[in-house]
Order: structure tokens, then sequence, then C-alpha cells
């Protein structure tokens, strides 16, 4: 582990200067180390987690780009709404049908809370126009593809 806190990725995670991303591949002593300096930066609301609405919820308005201005949700969420806008909505930020969206691209998570494998929309929730994570994401291990 040694090596691992002298990482560039560690630190980033440290100063809450990056969001983590879990891949099944990697290994479960090293993502709970990182995890443990993710929960710190959060508690001590360092670098994104000052603004981050991954998990209380974002309002979506007129334009995405005012996410980076308002507030910061976990980058694989933003994504997949820009995805979302451009491709399958034609521009328009509405999040109707973003949850199919979701399901349809298949992207497998599992969520260690509950021990579940599951598709990436059951960890999102929508309301609206308002979009969150149910569970932290440092708590969702992705399926490599």
């Amino acid at each position: 582990m040694k090596l691992l806190k002298e990482s560039l990725n560690y630190h980033m995670l440290e100063q809450g200067h990056a969001y983590p991303t879990y891949y099944s591949n990697l290994f479960f002593d090293i993502r709970k180390a990182m995890t443990g300096a993710v929960k710190e930066a959060r508690e001590r609301k360092l670098g994104v987690w000052a603004k981050d609405k991954t998990m209380t919820g974002y309002k979506v308005g007129g334009s995405l780009d005012s996410v980076a201005k308002e507030a910061y949700v976990v980058p694989k969420l933003y994504r997949r709404m820009l995805d979302y806008f451009d491709s399958i909505n034609g521009g328009t930020t509405s999040l109707e049908g973003f949850k199919e969206y979701l399901d349809e691209r298949n992207d497998e998570v599992f969520i260690l809370a509950s021990g579940q494998v599951a598709g990436f929309d059951v960890a999102v929730e929508v309301d609206g126009q308002t979009v969150k994570l149910t569970e932290p994401i440092e708590e969702l291990v992705f399926q490599e593809k």
C-alpha cells in the first residue's frame, strides 16, 4: 500500500481532485484504500466534494454546461447524460427517457451495499429534471466491456 499512497491517483482522490470509478479488475485492497481517501476528502469537502451533487441530486436546466459552474456530478453519470442529450434526445436537456436509455446501454455494475449485479440505471434516480445516484460512486464497481 505504500506505493499506492505515493501514486498520483491516490493523491488526486485524497485531495478531492478526482472522483473514483472502479472496475471489476481492480484488486480489492487497492479499492479499499482508495475508498478510504475518497471518504475522507468527501467529509472534509475538499475539491470536487465542495460542489458535488451526485447523491443529493442535480436539476438539469437549459444547458448541461451549467453543471460545471453550479455543481459537480460523477463523470460516469455526466458522460451518460451528454451521450443521451446529443445522440438520443436531439440536443435537448430533457431527462424524459434517460433511465430507459441507461437500461438499453447495459452498463453492468456491481452494487457493493446490496451485493447486486445490475445495470447502471438501477443506481440512477430521475425525478423530473433532477438526476442523482442512489449509491455513492465508490460503492459501484463497473464491469469492463
